[in-house]
């Protein structure tokens, strides 16, 4: 499924740790363990604001992190107003399939926690 992933700038949570942690699983390990723990490490890091200024440029800042709004469009969001909706599994739900994850936001995520980075945004085929 990554490879459909390659030309995006961004995946919501469940997008991105789902297809991650497979791939991070064929290193050795329970898949689903690893889909796990990649949400509540990434969860964790997005609340914590680590993703807020690792992103693009957007109206004039940088963010890492966004959610779908309801015309369907990405709109920015800083982690810490996330942390309330992490808390509830019934909100954690709507995080995790609303919002959104920067490339940029990745791959300085993988980098910090010295884990290997999703390979279709690594791999020179990316956009």
């Amino acid at each position: 499924m990554s490879i459909l992933f390659r030309s995006q700038k961004c995946l919501t949570i469940f997008q991105l740790t789902r297809a991650w942690g497979l791939e991070l699983a064929k290193g050795g390990g329970e898949p689903e363990q690893h889909v796990h723990d990649l949400t509540h490490i990434l969860m964790q890091d997005i609340v914590n604001g680590h993703l807020d200024d690792s992103g693009p440029l957007w109206e004039g800042r940088r963010s890492g992190v966004g959610c779908i709004t309801p015309d369907y469009k990405v709109g920015l969001i800083e982690g810490h107003h996330l942390l309330g909706l992490a808390k509830s599994e019934l909100t954690r739900n709507w995080a995790l399939h609303n919002v959104l994850v920067m490339k940029e936001a990745v791959l300085d995520f993988a980098s910090r926690r010295e884990i290997p980075p999703p390979s279709w945004w690594t791999d020179g085929h990316s956009i």
